[in-house]
């Protein structure tokens, strides 16, 4: 029953480890996503929308980067790329792994790269 009990437990809490890190994938998709939405309206505070409330509580860090940076003054119809960079900390799968395993065989973190490109709208009088 001990051991049984214990495969069950790390299985269970395994996947609710992975589960949080699918929710914040899909949660950093989502800003990206909003991100290039207001840079092809030329929105100045694009890289503004993803706030730190959507992705810090799942992650350690993000930065955000527009391409091209003067996508305000840009051509209409040239792409806009938006690219959050972000660090996963494993909460269970990895302190557990690695409790039970000679050496750091599951990392303890693992980056997260999101991109969404759009084109830019023509300028509003």
């Amino acid at each position: 029953m001990a051991i049984v009990m214990s495969i069950l437990m790390l299985l269970s809490m395994g996947m609710v480890d992975f589960g949080m890190f699918l929710t914040g994938y899909i949660r950093a998709t989502n800003c990206t996503r909003e991100a290039a939405r207001a840079a092809v309206v030329r929105r100045a505070d694009a890289a503004d929308v993803c706030t730190s409330d959507n992705l810090t509580p799942l992650y350690s860090g993000y930065t955000v980067a527009i391409a091209p940076s003067g996508y305000t003054t840009a051509n209409s119809g040239e792409p806009v790329t938006v690219t959050i960079n972000a660090t996963y900390e494993w909460k269970v799968l990895a302190p557990v792994v690695n409790l039970f395993t000679p050496g750091s065989v599951f990392p303890a973190t693992s980056p997260v790269t999101v991109r969404s490109t759009m084109r830019l709208e023509g300028q509003r009088p």
